[in-house]
């Protein structure tokens, strides 16, 4: 994965998809189902203390993949101690009358630099002690993405919950049980409920105001299967999910690796990346040679053109 620079617009809230792979060669797969497991745990763990909310993820052999939402405002003071001394079992420990240390952690629990660091960090200790070795695990910081609330963030999370099939791990996603969709799949429970709820009835907006999670779930899971079917050439299996309203996706290759979703800074509409470029202030650094690359488009015959800012 390439490098670039960290872009967070942490003057309101936002969707991100962060991802990193361990430092080594190409063909190392270090994590087994234990590690991967444990990381599946530490990303709950930390949850309960940042106010960052996880909505999909994937992990695997030597890399991860979370979409996530950070908040644009942090907590009141009285509501940082409450989830501050919670988490660590402090009884009387941060108080709101701390008003400096407040207004601090309170900040650091909607940073998702922190939050991730924070995972990646205690995932390195427990995994060097386990394996008796020492020094770096990750080959450098995570990447972050941001993304809008419309087809991008739905195709996101459909795209890293397919990730196991690009890599031939599995021919169904539900099989693959160190990704949200297959924890789901497999347990009848989404790893986070409430937020992936709370998040895709966003994005579905007025018509999935009284939509249960088995609602989302029923789409999401025809859309990938017809995803999959389509990408296959099945045409059998493609009529298959029509029949029993699979809804057609957008037709981007999601059965190969595909540069938008992971050397993106902003993935979204072309109004969206404008008014996010003017938020974190890249519009400033943007040369006239570069912006031919500011808007390349994904999917020009979807209803909303989705576009990705790259920075070169």
């Amino acid at each position: 994965m390439s490098r670039h620079a960290r872009v967070k617009a942490h003057s309101r809230s936002r969707y991100y998809h962060c991802m990193n792979r361990v430092a080594g060669e190409k063909d190392w797969f270090p994590f087994g189902d234990t590690e991967k497991e444990y990381f599946a745990y530490l990303i709950k763990k930390f949850t309960k203390l940042y106010t960052i909310e996880v909505i999909s993820y994937c992990i695997m052999s030597n890399h991860f993949h979370i979409v996530l939402w950070a908040p644009g405002h942090h907590l009141s003071a009285e509501d940082t101690c409450r989830r501050y001394n919670r988490f660590y079992k402090k009884k009387y420990g941060l108080t709101p009358d701390m008003a400096e240390e407040c207004e601090k952690i309170a900040e650091r629990m909607r940073d998702i630099s922190k939050f991730l660091s924070e995972i990646q960090q205690n995932f390195t200790k427990w995994y060097n002690q386990k394996h008796n070795r020492r020094g770096t695990l990750w080959g450098e910081r995570f990447k972050s993405v941001i993304i809008e609330k419309s087809s991008a963030l739905w195709n996101t999370i459909k795209y890293i919950e397919l990730n196991p099939i690009r890599a031939g791990i599995v021919d169904d996603p539900a099989d693959y049980r160190f990704s949200s969709w297959g924890a789901w799949s497999g347990s009848g429970k989404h790893p986070f409920p409430a937020q992936f709820h709370k998040h895709m009835r966003r994005y579905h907006g007025e018509m999935a105001k009284d939509w249960k999670i088995e609602e989302i779930e029923k789409r999401l899971r025809k859309d990938m299967y017809y995803t999959i079917a389509k990408e296959q050439e099945d045409l059998k299996a493609m009529e298959s999910v029509l029949q029993t309203d699979g809804r057609i996706g957008l037709g981007l290759m999601f059965l190969r690796r595909c540069n938008y979703y992971t050397d993106s800074l902003i993935l979204g509409s072309k109004r969206f990346i404008e008014h996010t470029m003017c938020d974190i202030g890249a519009k400033a650094v943007v040369s006239r040679r570069e912006a031919r690359h500011i808007f390349d488009t994904v999917n020009s015959s979807s209803q909303q053109t989705i576009c990705s800012y790259h920075h070169y």
